[in-house]
């Protein structure tokens, strides 16, 4: 029985190790005839942590096999190092002035669907933006309607946030009466001196663009600020319904729901690989020192990101502390990190901040910065 026990667990471990290599790999290698395999990228610390699993089992009652999940941990190095960021000097805003703060929050339309329960959900989220007390603030899923004084967003917001240099790149809802207005909004203190689309939306005459920037010139120096909301899965309340328990689902309403899921997966990551090109291009005619944040809606081991990870310096891992989970979860959905803020190798990062407030499905990330 023993052996039986053994042999089953060696071939678990072998088959584990074997995908979280696969997962590693397929963030190095842009398979576009293979699509379904970047989406390994996504299960990495999942994978890691089963391993991890594995080695601590194998300790109990046969050393010998946690080689192999161990082997195949320090193979992806330097990744799991970079689930868990840990700066002991921190520094804190000290008032210098040259530090910039930066803020980078999905704000989810205000709850204009009533997602939570709060009917004040704006007014919570302006009152604690407006304690942040930033420089910059990068929105995104910011809503504006045509008519009422409590939608009228794009006129509040700004005002109470004494960020009254702005750009507003959005989408006009059509049908809804009155209709209504939603997209990428850059609020700043500093004066925008240039600001255009980077990433449009797939369908160019009614989509939202994906990604932005905008000139700042701050002080004597212009700094070029990406604000990004790379595609999402476009599930549907049917997928939602199926994501809250899986396991109470019949057999074959799980198989239907996980192709469903599946399929939406892969198209998004494939529509991802396209806009992180479309920024990537944009980014390498950049004249100015550059900071992009906002919501990936993808982790931090995927291809798209690691594209742009490998060219900039990543605010969490320089002056952040913790997991830095972004994502509340829904579901079977787990809590993961998908917001993020990047910037060029000239830019000092102090301070980064995962904000533990529930007024969206995001939680607002900030940085602290200067510019050599």
């Amino acid at each position: 029985m023993r052996k039986v026990i053994i042999a089953i667990f060696l071939i678990a471990s072998i088959v584990l190790a074997l995908v979280l290599l696969l997962s590693h790999l397929s963030a190095k290698v842009d398979l576009q005839f293979l699509p379904e395999f970047k989406v390994l990228g996504l299960l990495y610390p999942y994978l890691l942590f089963a391993n991890l699993t594995f080695i601590i089992l194998a300790l109990f009652f046969k050393p010998l096999l946690a080689i192999l999940p161990l082997a195949a941990i320090l193979g992806t190095l330097p990744k799991p190092l970079e689930i868990y960021a840990y700066n002991k000097d921190e520094v804190r805003v000290t008032g210098n002035s040259n530090e910039i703060k930066l803020l980078s929050y999905n704000v989810r339309l205000f709850n204009k669907y009533s997602w939570k329960d709060s009917l004040k959900t704006r007014d919570s989220i302006v009152s604690f933006l407006s304690r942040q007390n930033a420089d910059v603030y990068l929105l995104q899923e910011f809503y504006h309607g045509q008519k009422g004084e409590n939608t009228q967003n794009y006129h509040l917001v700004p005002k109470r946030l004494n960020a009254t240099n702005t750009y507003f790149e959005y989408q006009e809802t059509k049908g809804d009466k009155p209709n209504y207005f939603f997209g990428l909004s850059t609020l700043s203190k500093y004066p925008i001196v240039k600001s255009g689309v980077v990433v449009p939306g797939s369908d160019q005459q009614n989509s939202k663009a994906n990604a932005t920037f905008s000139d700042i010139k701050i002080r004597n120096k212009i700094i070029r600020i990406y604000n990004v909301h790379l595609r999402s899965l476009g599930f549907n309340n049917r997928d939602y319904e199926f994501l809250k328990d899986v396991s109470k689902k019949p057999n074959n309403e799980n198989i239907e729901g996980g192709k469903s899921i599946l399929k939406k997966l892969i198209l998004a990551t494939e529509r991802r690989t396209q806009e992180v090109d479309e920024l990537l291009l944009h980014m390498s005619e950049s004249p100015f020192p550059m900071i992009i944040a906002g919501d990936f809606n993808e982790t931090p081991f995927t291809f798209n990101t690691q594209q742009v990870s490998e060219l900039m310096k990543d605010a969490f891992l320089e002056s952040g502390n913790g997991f830095g989970l972004t994502y509340e979860g829904f579901g079977t959905i787990p809590s993961m990190r998908i917001d993020y803020i990047y910037g060029s190798h000239s830019v000092q990062f102090k301070n980064f901040r995962t904000h533990s407030v529930s007024f969206s499905d995001h939680r607002p990330i900030s940085a602290t910065f200067t510019v050599n």
